[in-house]
């Protein structure tokens, strides 16, 4: 029997007499005399390679052959050292019981998931912003800022008019806006705080378009949704005024942003 399907056997061995912890076990422990049993491992001392055997009754301990990358983490607690208890736990049972020589026993890397993208782009995430947007009424009250719930719906209309191209505003780029504050902006894990400076070309305080009657503002900015979502690559090439030459993707995912912030401004 190779080195792999014999450290695979005795550690799901060991993983068998937890599950019954505190019952008399038949083995002998590191003094000699009976106890409970448990998944610790009574180490040896020896300088050499060594695999997992089992002598007078008792779990001993011999390190395995393995490549330098496959080594356990002392650091993890799945390889104590040398003159400490080694504790193999519940996933030593999904050890390589494959059986071939030589092969990977690494413990399995744990897979974090990060929250999903939105972006206009995405049909469902389209929907969640539209849905919003109906929820939103000439009366909303404002969380933040000086606008009102009918001039955040022409703001909004305006960005979609200034990313066609529609509403051309002013470039006001740097290195550091193009590069840093660009990817914090569109991908950074954070909310936008209130107080943002926006173009001037799209200001409802200077150059913004006035409103005029709510109904038909909100349907002309669902108009302009659609434009920029259905003609996909439309948007690509097509200059930001602080980040500069964008691709789809990012006008879209900043369009996504850009809205749900002002949505949340008025409780939507």
């Amino acid at each position: 029997m190779n080195s792999v399907s014999a450290m695979a056997k005795a550690a799901i061995r060991c993983i068998e007499v937890e599950r019954y912890r505190g019952m008399t076990s038949p083995w002998v422990s590191a003094r000699g005399k009976p106890g409970p049993q448990t998944s610790s491992l009574v180490p040896v001392r020896s300088p050499g390679r060594h695999h997992v055997t089992w002598e007078a009754g008792r779990c001993r301990t011999r390190r395995p052959r393995m490549a330098a990358s496959c080594k356990l983490h002392e650091a993890s607690g799945d390889c104590a050292g040398s003159g400490m208890a080694l504790r193999i736990s519940r996933a030593a049972s999904l050890v390589c019981a494959a059986g071939s020589r030589g092969a990977a026993l690494s413990p399995r890397p744990v897979r974090r998931h990060s929250p999903r993208m939105k972006t206009l782009a995405r049909p469902s995430d389209k929907a969640e912003i539209l849905r919003r947007l109906r929820r939103v009424h000439p009366g909303s009250h404002r969380g933040w800022g000086r606008m009102s719930a009918h001039q955040m719906v022409c703001h909004l209309a305006d960005s979609f008019r200034m990313a066609t191209g529609q509403r051309p505003a002013r470039s006001d780029t740097s290195l550091f806006k193009r590069t840093l504050l660009k990817w914090v902006v569109l991908y950074a894990p954070l909310r936008w705080p209130a107080g943002i400076r926006t173009s001037p070309e799209i200001d409802q305080e200077v150059g913004g378009t006035p409103p005029v009657e709510f109904t038909a503002d909100v349907a002309q900015l669902e108009t302009l949704i659609e434009l920029v979502t259905l003609q996909m690559g439309s948007l690509d090439g097509r200059p930001h005024p602080l980040f500069g030459r964008m691709s789809d993707a990012a006008w879209l995912r900043w369009s996504y942003v850009h809205m749900d912030h002002h949505l949340r401004q008025f409780g939507a």
